[in-house]
């Protein structure tokens, strides 16, 4: 009887054992995996100098945090973002500032933990639509851009809370940014808006807004109205021709 016990006590044991060695293998590819898309990312664009682990950051075996910015313009800079960053699920904070981004791919709806994206001083016209697959984003920063339009998936971003987009050519905003209602602040100033949807009175969170150096000049009456609340001298600060 005590011999059947040991070896159920040693069976259960070894079981044990097998089971911890294969979490920690699973956990070891996950880290792999990671490091693997953005060193791809990194030597696809030439960057060959940059340690993954130096622009990272982990929690438990994922990366959570990764720093591409680019802070020395005399050296390569990223032009390409693979769609392995789509993979990446785990990451929270993407900054990408300072680089020559002309295409964000589809994939990186696929970062569904993202609560910080940072693309300020790219090369962008346009955003992805499956941008709107973040539903975890909190700030969206693509200040000295290029962009025109924002696409339909923008406006699901629900929990979005900070939006940065100075210094782009965005002509209109969709009425559904009254559907954002944890918008609390909205950098929109030298685009070329010439108006504001009826929707955007809806976003009640609003603590700071500022739509400097647009093109705003004969808003509708709730508009300017609306606007005069945030800013009573917003029309001084709009690229009008004077008749």
């Amino acid at each position: 009887m005590n011999r059947i016990l040991v070896l159920g006590v040693l069976l259960c044991a070894g079981i044990g054992s097998l089971a911890q060695e294969s979490q920690t293998a699973f956990a070891g590819s996950s880290t792999d995996d990671d490091v693997q898309i953005v060193r791809k990312i990194l030597e696809s664009n030439g960057i060959t100098d940059v340690s993954v682990m130096s622009i990272s950051k982990l929690e438990g075996t994922r990366i959570i945090s990764l720093d591409l910015e680019n802070k020395n313009i005399e050296k390569s800079s990223i032009r390409t973002l693979s769609p392995d960053i789509g993979r990446l699920t785990a990451l929270q904070e993407l900054y990408l500032q300072k680089n020559e981004v002309a295409e964000l791919p589809e994939a990186i709806g696929g970062c569904t933990s993202l609560r910080i994206l940072n693309l300020a001083s790219n090369e962008l016209r346009a955003l992805p639509n499956s941008i709107g697959n973040l539903a975890a984003l909190q700030q969206l920063d693509v200040r000295s851009n290029s962009i025109e339009t924002l696409p339909p998936g923008f406006y699901r971003l629900k929990n979005l809370q900070v939006f940065q987009a100075w210094g782009n050519r965005l002509t209109s905003l969709s009425d559904d940014i009254g559907n954002m209602t944890a918008l609390r602040e909205i950098y929109l100033e030298r685009n070329r808006l010439k108006t504001l949807p009826a929707g955007i009175t809806r976003c009640k969170n609003l603590t700071y807004f500022d739509i400097g150096y647009n093109e705003i000049c004969s808003p509708s009456a709730a508009i300017d109205a609306w606007i005069k609340k945030k800013d009573k001298r917003y029309r001084e600060m709009q690229k009008c021709q004077v008749e």
